[in-house]
């Protein structure tokens, strides 16, 4: 039963709050508090309008209050809400909303860091060993040799763009978001659908993969584009990256089997403060070093590669992943909308650019569907894991607006003197296009994958998480509940009394 369900009467009870409504003033409150402090603390400059700290606590409050509305009202997925929300704020004179990108950047990447270990340590092992093709199939089929070309085409054909310039925004199509879909993903998963087939762990997999191939290819179409660098080290990134983020994931996830001691009173707080600071710093590490994709491929393996020998304990690390998550989503979904910046945007191109956008996806759920044969999947069960693939918003929202940043730093330069314009001109289209891609998928996407989910994929009675709405007791969202397991939960060693289902902010 859904939330809005026992409160449809009411659902924004005024006194005494209760529900959604409650749980929203909480959370205001809590950040009045901090703002409160920050505001006593820090120079005016951050914390008055205009300041970073303001801008991202007028952003905060309002992605929580859309993600409810969205939610409670709109029956859509939270995310949604707080897109949106990022796009009101920052587009929207009034609010003076100022973040710099590198702080904006940082902040996404902390949750979606927090994302990635609760999806690494989500995976299971026999599906993705049975599903290995496949995964590999949907890394680099549906976006960079399905959308990505139709894409290209399209942009040369109606738009009139240079081969390069066209693929370029095809290879920036060709990515999925994985904080979308991994948290759509998540949630469907908890619920036991698709998971005697490992249909959740196919998903996540293979959108981490998928946004490495898009990006790396993205670089070297710029790199020949712009004929800087060399394009034969750009076109071994790839690999490069794969090894660089997959081998020291696992060992470290090895060392994490031992460290710390199974017998530590607090082993359950250090394993999931190791696992989150750890991601941290590869993951930044992998950043300032321009390998892009080695950051969330290491988070996923390490957290996977952990939890292999945690036993029960993977479950408990898992809902502090989940606490945490339920707090840094607005954070991530709001920054992704706020980078979403409407004056840039060329309105001549947008009808063109949304037709561009549909022909582009319908290439990928064709192409994802094909993929999924010969596995023993089902006709519902290929469409689910096509429709999955739809969602777009990182990528497009961090790399739609590089080609624009890169010609405006050859504003000065006499060798393009002549070209500028053109550059520009073809800049702009391909960011309207980025944006117009994020702002109809990433809704679209999400609504679609929570929806479609249970509708299309069979729940496996074994591995489901029956939460009682009554608040008594949680099972196991692992995959195969032994009896030992059951006792060790009754007993108390996993499961949380008095759970609160409201807690769980379904993004």
């Amino acid at each position: 039963m859904a939330l809005f369900d026992k409160y449809r009467a009411d659902p924004f009870v005024l006194f005494p709050p209760r529900g959604p409504f409650a749980r929203l003033l909480t959370k205001i409150l809590l950040y009045l508090f901090l703002y409160g402090t920050a505001f006593f603390l820090l120079p005016h400059s951050l914390v008055t309008p205009g300041g970073t700290l303001f801008s991202l606590f007028v952003l905060y409050t309002l992605t929580e209050v859309f993600g409810v509305i969205a939610k409670q009202l709109m029956f859509l997925p939270s995310l949604v809400g707080m897109i949106v929300a990022g796009i009101f704020v920052s587009n929207i004179q009034f609010f003076q909303y100022q973040v710099d990108n590198h702080v904006s950047s940082s902040l996404r990447n902390v949750a979606f860091i927090a994302l990635l270990a609760r999806a690494g340590l989500e995976l299971d092992t026999e599906a993705l060993m049975k599903m290995k093709r496949v995964c590999l199939l949907m890394s680099f089929v549906p976006g960079v040799m399905a959308e990505s070309p139709v894409v290209a085409v399209l942009s040369w054909w109606i738009l009139g763009l240079p081969w390069g310039w066209a693929f370029m925004i095809g290879f920036i199509m060709a990515a999925v978001s994985p904080a979308i879909v991994v948290a759509c993903i998540i949630k469907i998963q908890q619920k036991g659908y698709g998971t005697a087939k490992g249909i959740p762990t196919l998903v996540i997999a293979s959108s981490s993969v998928d946004d490495i191939v898009a990006i790396c290819c993205f670089s070297v179409a710029m790199t020949v584009t712009f004929a800087t660098g060399s394009v034969v080290w750009v076109a071994c990134k790839a690999p490069i990256e794969f090894i660089a983020g997959a081998v020291p994931g696992a060992l470290i996830g090895v060392i994490f089997w031992y460290l710390p001691a199974e017998g530590d009173r607090h082993k359950t707080f250090l394993r999931y403060a190791m696992l989150f600071i750890g991601g941290m710093t590869a993951f930044f590490g992998a950043e300032l070093a321009h390998s892009h994709g080695a950051g969330p491929l290491f988070v996923i393996t390490v957290a996977f590669t952990a939890s292999r020998k945690w036993g029960h304990d993977t479950h408990a690390v898992e809902k502090a992943f989940g606490i945490t998550w339920r707090y840094l989503a607005p954070l991530l979904f709001g920054l992704i909308g706020a980078e979403l910046k409407l004056d840039l945007l060329d309105i001549s191109v947008l009808g063109i650019a949304l037709v561009i956008v549909v022909f582009g996806v319908l290439a990928r759920l064709v192409a994802a569907f094909v993929c999924c044969m010969g596995v023993g999947l089902n006709f519902k069960e290929k469409l689910f894991v096509s429709i999955s693939s739809i969602p777009k918003a990182t990528v497009q929202a961090a790399i739609g607006s590089v080609p624009l940043d890169v010609v405006r730093q050859l504003k000065d330069d006499p060798e393009y003197e002549n070209v500028y314009q053109s550059y520009e001109s073809w800049a702009l289209k391909i960011l309207a296009i980025a944006v117009v891609s994020v702002i109809l998928t990433a809704p679209l996407g999400a609504v679609l994958t929570t929806v479609t989910g249970p509708l299309l994929l069979e729940k496996d009675s074994l591995t489901a998480p029956e939460t009682a709405l009554n608040g008594d007791i949680e099972t196991n969202s692992k995959s195969k509940t032994k009896s030992a397991e059951s006792v060790a939960e009754l007993q108390g060693e996993i499961v949380m009394k008095n759970f609160d289902p409201e807690d769980h902010t379904e993004i």
